[in-house]
């Protein structure tokens, strides 16, 4: 598949909200901002490139990192956990 925003340029981004940003609720704003200014043929492979890679993180293996971590398991923990 073909995106406009392609998987570098994804990353690129995420990796620039966490050095432009100090808490999450700032990251997402200025995610929001700079994704704002462009077509939105590629908000939308932002938005599909971002679903892939949250998925792809809702594994077994990493519900176990989650446990060791946390010591406990609930799905609403995993989620926040897999997410931020």
């Amino acid at each position: 598949m073909i995106t406009a925003v392609d998987i570098d340029g994804f990353w690129d981004l995420v990796e620039r909200s966490a050095r432009e940003t100090e808490t999450r609720q700032a990251r997402v704003a200025w995610l929001e901002d700079q994704l704002s200014g462009l077509p939105v043929e590629e908000i939308v492979d932002f938005e599909v490139l971002f679903t892939l890679c949250a998925n792809r993180a809702c594994s077994w293996d990493m519900y176990a990192v989650f446990w060791t971590v946390t010591g406990f398991g609930s799905s609403d923990g995993f989620e926040y956990f897999v997410n931020c």
